[in-house]
């Protein structure tokens, strides 16, 4: 029948994309719907004068032979066609008295702090080996796919299998660190990657925090050429070959009920579509709060959803250059410059939009893209910063940050201003205006230890026939975990078929 369909999907960004292929490869009719007007969400990129900017990707981590991504990845019939370069090295790091590049493989990132810190060696050590055993036990849980609601149920398993994620999921990274070292400053060197997770240590979960350290620190990780928007397309084609169907510019605003289970969507032109299934990859927060009538939740989830602390927006400054970075004194793809070894006070100057005193991460995107010269420089903000501006008083802002973040650049490339060309700023309102993602939000929910791991919510809701997938739900933010999670929901409808 026209316009009804196995599974509508909401939202075409990496979870969405991902959960889509797999439907439609199981032969599943599939409509995505998405409110951009291309694929990806914050998998994308943009051109202005001649320069292609992708739009987040940093790092996409690495993509290691026979392990979990690397296996949904060759599920999904794109492996041979992605384009990945991986790195040599993760990155530079600069403090106010410390400046270090972080090579491949941990025990050179150990080596330095043993170096630096020799009286800390034990705790280094023992805090490393924690790190492995949670690292180890995470990559465990997502290549057993143990949906993240048995998990929650209390698997009887949990305990004995993963003793550390038990032990640990309720602390923080400064208690962690606590356990194993003394000294401050080796705190904040071992810390430097905190705003890859959104939230300063003292409120980051722990278990969160290691994942991505070991995957950096013993990998590199590496990135995907031709920009974000070739893994998105890649995607989006699969599932056209599969018959599936993609809108876009197409808005969903309502999720239809019949008999107490989902029966379909109503759009922002008007348009209806039907179907028992529905995958959210939009804002969790928003789909429940918004798209779901009261009447149909069970209202301790919706308050759940509702009182969930949505996480922090970012800042990105978008070079065009007349010139390779590199010729320029950049010498490393990634460098991450630091005003101060105090990660608490940094993340309050976010949070009071003195970026004077933030962080700053500069990518050097040349190398890896056919569109031109690119160097980005990215800094968290919250969307406060910028709300209930005049059109003139935003666009003085922007013009300020613009300047403030240059300068920034220019204590590591002191002759940059001369090379530009081109000059873009996006706020955390252009993030909320392309992606519809709750204030910007870049991480989702925020990554605090009642929101981390086991703690973040299902794929699947208490809702008949509504998943969840994307940032919002289980393993958390990042390219390859919401594509974990598109691939978790899509197999949990799968299993739960048969």
């Amino acid at each position: 029948m026209k316009n009804h369909y196995d599974v509508i999907i909401i939202g075409a960004g990496l979870g969405g994309l991902t959960a889509g292929l797999i439907l439609s490869k199981a032969g599943k009719k599939v409509l995505l719907l998405e409110q951009h007007n291309k694929v990806g969400g914050y998998a994308t990129n943009f051109k202005r004068k001649g320069f292609t900017f992708d739009v987040s990707l940093h790092n996409f981590g690495p993509i290691e032979e026979d392990k979990n991504l690397y296996n949904i990845f060759r599920k999904l019939g794109i492996l041979g066609s992605l384009n990945y370069q991986g790195f040599d090295e993760f990155q530079r790091i600069v403090f106010p008295d410390f400046d270090f590049v972080i090579k491949k493989g941990i025990t050179s990132f150990a080596s330095k702090l043993y170096e630096l810190f020799p009286e800390e060696k034990k705790g280094i050590n023992n805090y490393l080996n924690t790190v492995k055993e949670i690292y180890n036990e995470l990559d465990e849980i997502n290549n057993s796919h143990i949906p993240v609601d048995r998990l929650q149920e209390k698997y009887p398993m949990l305990p004995l299998r993963f003793p550390n994620l038990v032990k640990l999921v309720d602390t923080t990274l400064n208690e962690l660190l606590a356990q194993n070292i003394k000294n401050k400053k080796l705190w904040s060197i071992i810390t430097n990657l905190w705003w890859i997770c959104g939230l300063p240590p003292s409120e980051l979960a722990s278990i969160l925090y290691t994942f991505p350290l070991m995957k950096y620190y013993e990998f590199s990780g590496g990135i995907i050429r031709g920009t974000s928007q070739h893994l998105s397309n890649l995607l989006a084609e699969k599932i056209q070959e599969n018959n599936g169907n993609i809108l876009l510019k197409e808005e969903a605003v309502e999720i239809t009920f019949e008999d107490n289970r989902v029966s379909g969507i109503k759009t922002l032109s008007g348009k209806t579509f039907k179907s028992p299934l529905i995958v959210s990859n939009a804002s969790a927060y928003d789909t429940i709060r918004k798209m779901v009538d009261e009447k149909n939740i069970k209202r301790k989830f919706r308050r759940r959803i509702s009182g969930a602390e949505i996480s922090i927006s970012a800042m990105q400054l978008y070079l065009g250059l007349d010139c390779n970075p590199e010729k320029l004194g950049m010498k490393n793809h990634s460098i991450s410059l630091y005003e101060t070894y105090d990660h608490e006070k940094c993340y309050q100057d976010i949070l009071s939009g003195n970026h004077e005193k933030t962080f700053l991460c500069m990518t050097n995107y040349s190398d890896f893209n056919d569109g031109g010269n690119v160097l980005i420089g990215m800094t968290l903000d919250h969307i406060k910063n910028w709300e209930n501006l005049s059109r003139d008083e935003y666009k003085k802002r922007k013009d300020k940050m613009k300047t403030l973040l240059i300068r920034k650049i220019e204590k590591i490339i002191p002759d940059l201003s001369p090379h530009i060309l081109v000059a873009e700023l996006a706020t955390p309102l252009t993030m909320k205006r392309y992606t519809k993602n709750t204030d910007g939000a870049i991480y989702g929910f925020s990554h605090s230890t009642g929101q981390s791991g086991v703690n973040r919510p299902a794929n699947k809701t208490p809702v008949e026939g509504l998943y969840l997938a994307g940032a919002y739900t289980y393993p958390g933010a990042g390219y390859s975990s919401v594509i974990l999670s598109g691939y978790e929901a899509a197999n949990q409808i799968l299993n739960e078929q048969k």
